[in-house]
């Protein structure tokens, strides 16, 4: 699930070719700035880590108040 995941994660940020594939998907080479969902891709990475530091204190405040 972790490579999943990773292709999930670096398809949405246009990051490809970093991760040897075995298929016929030759790496991207074009610059991200000239791309047109440059700013759409960078708000997407934001808004996941965001949501990821959320979950991760939610669960950290949760077992702090379940084990007092």
């Amino acid at each position: 699930m972790a490579f999943c995941v990773l292709d999930v994660l670096f398809a949405t940020l246009g990051i490809r070719g970093h991760i040897p594939r075995f298929d016929n998907d030759p790496p991207w080479t074009g610059p991200l700035a000239t791309n047109n969902g440059a700013i759409g891709r960078v708000v997407a990475a934001f808004l996941a880590t965001a949501f990821f530091l959320a979950v991760v204190l939610w669960i950290a405040v949760w077992l702090t108040l379940k084990l007092l």
